[in-house]
């Protein structure tokens, strides 16, 4: 099986230069299905580091219980399986049979929010934190966009206990503006994750 998008791996760094034992890794990858997924999966079972504590793998779109049992079982034959993480799109996540089985099978997710509204109407499901694209949530920053629409965003996260990922940032200048509109981590094309100052009293755990 192979991607039809070559992935890149990009680390958590951690919240203090001491904290060394809770880090993570992303897997950059948009996939085109779930064969797709299945292949992330395994690239990320040769390149990611056992050391590891969590890792997120961006699920495909066409993702639901009748088509998860493939990915399913990769996850469950991948030496991090205990790791990973999907972070899926909210029509997944409407589905309450992938929920349900992804609860009993015990992987954890996450949501890729487009708005406060999404956040609030799946915090339910279970969903562990939340991704955001970068450029998205600069955008929404702007002088010609509302600033409320990211940071209401991100606090509805935050007021439901739920951490918040600023997704490939393409410009390592703007992480400090994204980490000053509340995100907890802020993933930089060539520099991996930047973590937020520390401060949050983050409510929930996501590995």
């Amino acid at each position: 099986m192979s991607l039809t998008v070559a992935p890149s791996l990009h680390r958590f760094v951690p919240r203090r230069a001491l904290e060394t034992t809770a880090f993570g890794y992303e897997v950059i990858v948009r996939s085109q299905g779930v064969d797709d997924c299945i292949a992330t999966v395994q690239w990320a079972d040769c390149w990611c580091p056992d050391a590891a504590q969590f890792i997120l793998v961006q699920a495909s779109d066409d993702l639901s219980a009748a088509t998860c049992e493939s990915l399913i079982h990769a996850i469950d034959d991948s030496h991090l399986r205990p790791k990973i993480r999907l972070v899926c799109r909210s029509q997944s996540l409407a589905d309450d049979d992938l929920i349900a089985i992804l609860h009993r099978k015990e992987i954890g997710f996450l949501l890729e929010a487009e708005s406060r509204e999404e956040i609030e109407s799946l915090a339910e499901t279970g969903i562990l934190g939340v991704r955001v694209d970068a450029n998205a949530a600069l955008a929404s920053a702007s002088e010609t966009s509302p600033l409320w629409s990211a940071r209401q965003l991100l606090r509805a996260a935050h007021d439901l206990g739920l951490r918040s990922i600023a997704s490939q940032s393409t410009d390592s200048a703007e992480v400090g503006n994204l980490l000053a509109l509340g995100f907890d981590y802020v993933s930089c094309a060539d520099g991996g994750f930047v973590p937020a100052e520390p401060g949050f009293a983050w409510q929930r755990k996501l590995a």
